[in-house]
């Protein structure tokens, strides 16, 4: 019965590499949400979310007066893109409008994203945009 030896070693192959996606789709599947929430809060002008995405350990927030902010667009230029197992860059452009000047400003801000496997989050790690 070589065929059946054979066949349950595929069988334990598929199911082993079915749990490894499994895994890396939980990691990108929140990813993919954390993204998703912080453009959102970005471009809709949720500074508390946006502030509940840094991570402690990042640079600290600037002193702007977001109430005279309105951030116009927020488009992903360079797609997450991993650097190690738990870190990815993603670059996006933030147009925005400071309301004492009705003057549309544009800045790219390079995101380093890293994941916590124990709480299943990301956070962001380097600094907020100038946004001036």
């Amino acid at each position: 019965m070589p065929s059946m030896k054979t066949a349950l070693i595929l069988l334990s192959a598929l199911l082993l590499s079915g749990c490894s996606s499994l895994m890396g789709s939980k990691k990108e599947m929140a990813l993919d949400a954390t993204l998703s929430t912080y453009q959102t809060a970005m471009r809709w002008g949720h500074w508390e979310t946006l502030w509940s995405y840094r991570n402690a350990k990042a640079s600290a927030l600037p002193a702007l007066a977001f109430d005279n902010l309105r951030v116009t667009a927020y488009e992903v230029r360079q797609p997450p893109v991993p650097i190690r197992e738990d870190r990815v860059l993603q670059v996006v452009e933030i147009q925005y409008v400071l309301g004492d000047e009705q003057r549309l400003h544009k800045v790219f801000d390079k995101q380093e994203w890293r994941y916590d496997a124990n709480a299943n989050l990301w956070s962001l790690y380097s600094p907020f945009p100038e946004l001036r």
